[in-house]
């Protein structure tokens, strides 16, 4: 004890010397700092959000004391939430507008729980919501007043506020947007955001050294740049499975399968109402609402598979929904493995031709 505690003094001075460095600091402050802060903006320039998700995240992020200040004394909210996994909706921008000109009267961010509210002045108004990945109010509740446990529901409608402050807290059901990247663009987008989220960290820690070497202002606030960059990473492109899940497998040698993409529609309308990938140990779990789905399961060199109804009915499960967690097992694709030997069996007759 009394030799660690001795080098743990050595190593403590010769840090403090290495910071106290006047060359040190300089060079921290000329060329350490600017690139980490650089690095920073870079990494989430090319992250691939949309200028509206960053804009809400901002928002969600420097406004969280004025929502917490709010919430003591709110009681009612309004939820916009996904129409077919019944799911909140986080980071949504609420837009309250006069239904005569369209101009924006009010605007909020949902919060993790897809939580809004207004306080109108007396007029008549719509709601619009912005989102990446959805499109407009879903089609087929149009004519719906109460969905799963969701009533009071809003579907594009002028409303009329009679009363100064009279409160807009209507449930919001909108449609994801039926568009659909092809496996290998998911799996890229899935590994490029696993290496920004590890970039941030590191930005995050280099940003605290900086700061040690040189307490500075302007360092401080490149420590919450990073914080929120951080934050943003980890709000939108990680999601922590829950206690219960599947796990899908080779065929061959029932090992797990990581970077299978699985995609989950809804079987009444055929429309795709989530993706997820596997993680590294062939793990996943997607959370439902109440209806009933149908999940497909791709990766490349694997013969595709699409699983049998899944009953998550109202009916079935008392307005609940459930988790999907079908364990699975994907066979390699032969065509493929054919295609691949006829390609070696060509390459070795052009050697031996040479």
């Amino acid at each position: 004890m009394s030799a660690i505690s001795d080098s743990a003094r050595v190593v403590g001075r010769i840090a403090q010397q290495f910071v106290d460095n006047p060359k040190v600091e300089k060079t921290n402050e000329q060329v350490a700092t600017p690139i980490v802060a650089t690095a920073a903006v870079a990494n989430v320039a090319t992250a691939g959000f949309g200028m509206a998700q960053v804009v809400a995240f901002a928002r969600s992020f420097f406004g969280q004391f004025f929502l917490v200040f709010r919430r003591r004394k709110q009681k009612k909210w309004g939820v916009v939430y996904n129409g077919f996994t019944k799911h909140p909706i986080d980071l949504a921008t609420v837009r309250l507008l006069d239904a005569k000109t369209g101009t924006v009267i009010r605007s909020q961010v949902t919060d993790m729980q897809g939580r809004y509210f207004f306080a109108a002045p007396v007029g008549e108004y719509r709601i619009e919501i912005a989102k990446e990945g959805f499109e407009g109010f879903c089609e087929h509740l149009r004519n719906v007043e109460e969905d799963s446990r969701y009533t009071h529901l809003y579907h594009g409608e002028t409303i009329r506020v009679e009363e100064e402050g009279q409160q807009v807290n209507f449930n919001v059901p909108i449609e994801p947007a039926g568009t659909t990247k092809t496996t290998t663009k998911i799996i890229r987008d899935k590994a490029k955001m696993t290496i920004r989220f590890v970039v941030s960290i590191m930005g995050l820690i280099a940003s605290i050294v900086s700061f040690i070497i040189s307490p500075a202002w302007w360092i401080a606030l490149l420590i919450v740049l990073h914080i929120f960059f951080y934050l943003l990473f980890y709000r939108i492109g990680y999601k922590k499975l829950p206690d219960t899940f599947g796990k899908i497998l080779s065929h061959m040698t029932q090992k797990p399968l990581g970077k299978v993409v699985i995609r989950v529609f809804d079987a009444t309308y055929n429309k795709l109402v989530d993706t997820v990938v596997s993680d590294r140990k062939g793990r996943y779990a997607v959370l439902l609402g109440p209806s009933t789905y149908y999940a497909t399961y791709e990766k490349p060199s694997y013969e595709p598979k699409k699983s049998p109804t899944i009953d998550f009915s109202s009916a079935r499960t008392q307005g609940l929904g459930g988790i999907l967690t079908r364990d699975e097992v994907l066979s390699p694709d032969e065509s493929k493995h054919l295609d691949k030997e006829e390609e070696l069996d060509k390459d070795t007759a052009e050697d031996q031709d040479i």
